[in-house]
Protein backbone atom coordinates (compact mmCIF):
# COMPACT_ATOMS: atom_id res chain seq x y z
CA UNK A 1 0.00 0.00 0.00
CA UNK A 2 1.43 2.75 -0.71
CA UNK A 3 1.70 6.62 1.52
CA UNK A 4 -1.23 8.58 0.73
CA UNK A 5 -3.34 5.05 0.57
CA UNK A 6 -2.67 4.25 4.08
CA UNK A 7 -2.96 7.38 5.25
CA UNK A 8 -6.63 7.77 3.97
CA UNK A 9 -7.11 4.25 5.34
CA UNK A 10 -6.19 5.76 9.01
CA UNK A 11 -7.89 8.65 8.34
CA UNK A 12 -10.79 7.10 7.06
CA UNK A 13 -11.03 5.49 10.49
CA UNK A 14 -11.08 8.42 12.42
CA UNK A 15 -13.80 10.00 10.53
CA UNK A 16 -16.22 7.30 10.86
CA UNK A 17 -15.10 7.76 14.59
CA UNK A 18 -16.10 11.59 15.26
CA UNK A 19 -18.96 10.89 12.58
CA UNK A 20 -18.79 13.65 10.06
CA UNK A 21 -21.34 13.64 7.53
CA UNK A 22 -19.76 15.69 4.87
CA UNK A 23 -17.45 14.35 2.50
CA UNK A 24 -13.26 15.03 3.59
CA UNK A 25 -10.91 15.87 0.72
CA UNK A 26 -7.22 15.66 1.77
CA UNK A 27 -4.64 17.14 -1.14
CA UNK A 28 -1.12 17.71 -0.63
CA UNK A 29 -0.25 20.91 -0.47
CA UNK A 30 2.85 23.43 0.09
CA UNK A 31 0.96 24.25 3.67
CA UNK A 32 2.67 24.74 6.93
CA UNK A 33 1.70 20.80 8.16
CA UNK A 34 -2.56 21.22 7.95
CA UNK A 35 -4.73 23.38 6.92
CA UNK A 36 -8.79 22.92 6.60
CA UNK A 37 -11.53 25.08 4.45
CA UNK A 38 -15.34 23.61 5.04
CA UNK A 39 -17.41 24.50 2.16
CA UNK A 40 -21.26 24.38 3.34
CA UNK A 41 -22.98 24.82 -0.11
CA UNK A 42 -21.17 21.82 -1.41
CA UNK A 43 -20.59 19.78 2.13
CA UNK A 44 -17.27 19.40 1.76
CA UNK A 45 -14.14 19.29 4.04
CA UNK A 46 -10.96 20.06 2.39
CA UNK A 47 -7.79 19.29 4.41
CA UNK A 48 -4.55 20.23 3.11
CA UNK A 49 -1.68 18.52 4.26
CA UNK A 50 2.38 18.78 3.47
CA UNK A 51 3.69 16.03 2.01
CA UNK A 52 6.08 15.17 5.38
CA UNK A 53 2.69 14.19 7.05
CA UNK A 54 2.37 11.34 4.81
CA UNK A 55 6.15 10.15 6.09
CA UNK A 56 5.68 10.60 10.19
CA UNK A 57 1.94 10.13 10.21
CA UNK A 58 2.15 9.05 13.70
CA UNK A 59 3.90 12.25 14.87
CA UNK A 60 1.79 14.81 13.04
CA UNK A 61 -1.43 12.66 13.99
CA UNK A 62 -2.33 14.89 16.53
CA UNK A 63 -2.54 17.82 14.16
CA UNK A 64 -4.17 15.96 11.39
CA UNK A 65 -7.17 15.18 14.06
CA UNK A 66 -6.88 18.84 15.36
CA UNK A 67 -8.71 19.78 11.78
CA UNK A 68 -11.05 16.88 11.88
CA UNK A 69 -12.38 18.40 14.66
CA UNK A 70 -12.59 22.12 12.89
CA UNK A 71 -14.82 19.86 10.49
CA UNK A 72 -16.88 18.27 12.95
CA UNK A 73 -17.65 22.33 14.36
CA UNK A 74 -18.31 23.60 11.07
CA UNK A 75 -20.48 20.46 10.93
CA UNK A 76 -22.50 21.36 14.17
CA UNK A 77 -21.93 24.84 14.88
CA UNK A 78 -21.23 26.59 12.20
CA UNK A 79 -18.09 26.89 9.16
CA UNK A 80 -16.78 29.87 11.06
CA UNK A 81 -14.87 27.69 13.70
CA UNK A 82 -13.57 25.90 10.73
CA UNK A 83 -11.70 28.84 8.55
CA UNK A 84 -12.87 33.00 8.24
CA UNK A 85 -14.73 33.53 5.66
CA UNK A 86 -15.51 36.64 4.18
CA UNK A 87 -17.81 38.48 1.70
CA UNK A 88 -16.95 37.77 -2.01
CA UNK A 89 -16.69 41.81 -2.30
CA UNK A 90 -13.82 41.74 -0.15
CA UNK A 91 -12.06 39.78 -2.80
CA UNK A 92 -11.22 43.67 -4.05
CA UNK A 93 -9.48 44.72 -1.04
CA UNK A 94 -7.20 41.35 -0.59
CA UNK A 95 -4.47 42.88 -1.88
CA UNK A 96 -4.37 46.17 -1.04
CA UNK A 97 -6.05 45.57 3.07
CA UNK A 98 -3.93 41.98 3.31
CA UNK A 99 -2.48 43.12 6.71
CA UNK A 100 -6.62 43.34 7.90
CA UNK A 101 -7.03 39.67 6.90
CA UNK A 102 -3.82 38.41 8.55
CA UNK A 103 -4.89 40.17 11.67
CA UNK A 104 -8.00 38.55 11.82
CA UNK A 105 -6.61 35.19 11.00
CA UNK A 106 -4.25 35.46 13.84
CA UNK A 107 -7.08 36.83 16.37
CA UNK A 108 -9.39 33.83 15.69
CA UNK A 109 -6.47 31.54 16.48
CA UNK A 110 -8.12 30.61 19.67
CA UNK A 111 -11.00 28.66 18.62
CA UNK A 112 -8.13 26.35 18.91
CA UNK A 113 -9.04 25.95 22.60
CA UNK A 114 -12.45 24.54 21.50
CA UNK A 115 -11.29 22.24 18.57
CA UNK A 116 -9.12 20.97 20.90
CA UNK A 117 -11.39 20.44 23.85
CA UNK A 118 -13.84 18.44 21.41
CA UNK A 119 -10.94 16.47 20.48
CA UNK A 120 -9.42 15.42 24.16
CA UNK A 121 -13.27 14.08 24.39
CA UNK A 122 -12.94 11.59 21.27
CA UNK A 123 -9.22 11.15 21.48
CA UNK A 124 -7.52 11.78 25.41
CA UNK A 125 -4.23 9.95 24.59
CA UNK A 126 -3.73 12.30 21.21
CA UNK A 127 -3.61 15.49 23.99
CA UNK A 128 -0.61 14.54 25.40
CA UNK A 129 0.89 13.50 22.78
CA UNK A 130 0.29 17.04 21.12
CA UNK A 131 1.86 18.36 24.08
CA UNK A 132 4.92 16.03 24.66
CA UNK A 133 5.13 17.04 20.40
CA UNK A 134 6.00 20.38 21.08
CA UNK A 135 7.84 19.75 24.17
CA UNK A 136 9.97 17.75 21.73
CA UNK A 137 10.14 20.69 19.18
CA UNK A 138 11.16 23.52 21.41
CA UNK A 139 13.88 21.63 23.13
CA UNK A 140 15.31 20.55 18.95
CA UNK A 141 15.17 24.43 18.08
CA UNK A 142 16.51 25.67 21.27
CA UNK A 143 19.39 23.37 20.81
CA UNK A 144 20.01 23.83 16.90
CA UNK A 145 19.85 27.83 18.31
CA UNK A 146 17.01 28.12 15.93
CA UNK A 147 14.88 30.49 17.92
CA UNK A 148 13.61 32.62 15.27
CA UNK A 149 11.37 29.78 14.79
CA UNK A 150 9.86 30.11 18.51
CA UNK A 151 9.47 33.70 18.51
CA UNK A 152 7.08 34.34 15.76
CA UNK A 153 3.40 34.63 16.00
CA UNK A 154 2.66 30.91 15.66
CA UNK A 155 5.39 29.88 17.92
CA UNK A 156 4.39 31.95 20.76
CA UNK A 157 0.67 31.10 20.18
CA UNK A 158 1.39 27.23 20.66
CA UNK A 159 3.36 27.64 23.40
CA UNK A 160 0.60 29.80 25.21
CA UNK A 161 -1.77 27.58 24.33
CA UNK A 162 0.02 24.49 25.69
CA UNK A 163 0.70 26.71 28.80
CA UNK A 164 -3.28 27.48 29.05
CA UNK A 165 -4.02 23.15 28.59
CA UNK A 166 -1.40 21.99 31.27
CA UNK A 167 -4.10 23.77 33.68
CA UNK A 168 -7.10 22.10 32.02
CA UNK A 169 -5.92 18.52 30.85
CA UNK A 170 -5.23 16.06 33.79
CA UNK A 171 -2.79 13.55 31.56
CA UNK A 172 -0.35 16.55 30.90
CA UNK A 173 1.02 16.47 34.35
CA UNK A 174 2.54 13.12 33.64
CA UNK A 175 5.02 15.48 31.25
CA UNK A 176 7.14 18.29 32.49
CA UNK A 177 5.39 21.72 32.44
CA UNK A 178 6.21 23.89 29.56
CA UNK A 179 7.61 26.38 31.48
CA UNK A 180 10.59 24.66 31.99
CA UNK A 181 11.90 25.94 28.59
CA UNK A 182 11.15 29.55 30.08
CA UNK A 183 14.48 30.40 31.09
CA UNK A 184 15.54 30.43 27.60
CA UNK A 185 13.08 33.09 26.68
CA UNK A 186 13.40 36.72 27.10
CA UNK A 187 11.35 38.32 30.04
CA UNK A 188 9.22 40.28 27.61
CA UNK A 189 7.98 36.81 25.49
CA UNK A 190 7.29 35.33 28.97
CA UNK A 191 4.92 37.79 29.95
CA UNK A 192 3.21 38.31 26.53
CA UNK A 193 2.88 34.71 26.81
CA UNK A 194 1.49 34.49 30.11
CA UNK A 195 -1.10 37.29 29.32
CA UNK A 196 -2.34 35.21 25.76
CA UNK A 197 -2.34 32.16 28.01
CA UNK A 198 -4.87 33.45 30.46
CA UNK A 199 -6.86 35.19 28.20
CA UNK A 200 -7.36 31.93 26.63
CA UNK A 201 -7.88 30.07 30.32
CA UNK A 202 -11.01 32.38 30.58
CA UNK A 203 -12.41 31.35 27.55
CA UNK A 204 -16.00 29.38 28.39
CA UNK A 205 -16.78 26.04 26.86
CA UNK A 206 -18.70 26.14 23.64
CA UNK A 207 -22.58 25.63 24.15
CA UNK A 208 -23.19 23.65 20.74
CA UNK A 209 -25.68 26.33 19.97
CA UNK A 210 -25.49 28.08 16.91
CA UNK A 211 -26.64 31.49 17.90
CA UNK A 212 -24.43 31.57 21.23
CA UNK A 213 -21.49 30.14 19.85
CA UNK A 214 -21.02 32.75 17.26
CA UNK A 215 -22.01 35.57 19.57
CA UNK A 216 -19.43 33.69 21.28
CA UNK A 217 -16.97 33.58 18.92
CA UNK A 218 -17.47 37.33 17.47
CA UNK A 219 -17.07 38.73 21.16
CA UNK A 220 -13.74 37.02 22.34
CA UNK A 221 -12.46 37.55 18.57
CA UNK A 222 -13.23 41.42 19.55
CA UNK A 223 -11.19 40.98 23.31
CA UNK A 224 -8.31 39.33 21.76
CA UNK A 225 -7.66 42.12 19.00
CA UNK A 226 -7.84 44.34 21.46
CA UNK A 227 -4.75 42.27 23.94
CA UNK A 228 -2.67 41.82 20.51
CA UNK A 229 -3.63 45.48 19.62
CA UNK A 230 -4.90 45.52 16.36
CA UNK A 231 -6.45 47.80 15.03
CA UNK A 232 -9.54 46.27 13.24
CA UNK A 233 -13.10 45.71 14.71
CA UNK A 234 -14.37 42.03 13.18
CA UNK A 235 -17.95 40.99 13.46
CA UNK A 236 -19.92 38.37 12.45
CA UNK A 237 -23.49 38.90 10.17
CA UNK A 238 -25.56 36.97 8.66
CA UNK A 239 -24.90 37.43 4.60
CA UNK A 240 -28.50 36.84 2.72
CA UNK A 241 -26.50 37.23 -0.47
CA UNK A 242 -24.42 34.44 0.54
CA UNK A 243 -26.64 32.64 2.60
CA UNK A 244 -24.28 31.92 5.57
CA UNK A 245 -22.82 33.68 8.59
CA UNK A 246 -19.88 35.82 7.45
CA UNK A 247 -17.07 37.96 9.18
CA UNK A 248 -17.01 41.47 8.38
CA UNK A 249 -14.52 44.12 9.19
CA UNK A 250 -15.72 47.67 10.14
CA UNK A 251 -12.60 49.08 8.28
CA UNK A 252 -12.97 47.60 5.48
CA UNK A 253 -16.57 48.20 4.82
CA UNK A 254 -16.06 51.67 5.49
CA UNK A 255 -13.96 51.14 1.87
CA UNK A 256 -17.03 50.31 -0.04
Amino acid sequence: MDLMADFLSKMSNYEKEIELEWLVVYRIKDVPTCQVTSSPKEKIHEIRIHPWVLYNFDFFLPSVLHELCHCKLAEIIDPLFSRAAFPKKYLLKAKERNEIFVYLDYATKHIDIWVNELRNQYWPEITLLDHQTLLYSLERMIKENKSSQIFNFEGIFSIAFSLAEEKKYPQLKKVPSITSLFKFFPDHLQFFISKISEFLESLPPLSYEKEKDLKLLESSTQKFCQLLMFPITPYIEFDEKEGFYLWKIKEIEEDF
